[in-house]
């Protein structure tokens, strides 16, 4: 067994190397975690984080709100989608729905 503190052990979860995670499973990393899959070049990976962006709280907000701006047009609709059905009072949010009718 190493004893290094420093290395991974047995059970450890380790950043790869460059090669998207399947999109069936679990990344783990929270929010650091959702925003390396919205730069993965599958869109599937990229609509996947944004539904787990909202779990955190107004900087989770922010990014979907950011993938409105996506290259992506499915990742955009995506994004669209998720803010519309997500009731919020949050100025921000309501000023760019308004804004992203052209989205769909």
């Amino acid at each position: 067994m190493n004893n290094n503190p420093n290395q991974p052990r047995v059970y450890d979860a380790v950043l790869g190397g460059k090669i998207p995670p399947p999109l069936s499973g679990v990344v783990l990393g929270g929010l650091e975690g959702v925003q390396n899959r919205l730069q993965s070049s599958v869109v599937e990976a990229q609509v996947s984080a944004l539904s787990e962006a909202l779990n955190y709280s107004d900087v989770g907000l922010e990014i979907v709100i950011q993938a409105l701006h996506n290259q992506s047009g499915q990742v955009r609709l995506s994004a669209y989608n998720i803010l519309r059905s997500r009731p919020t009072n949050h100025p921000k949010f309501t000023h760019f729905l308004q804004n992203s009718e052209n989205l769909r």
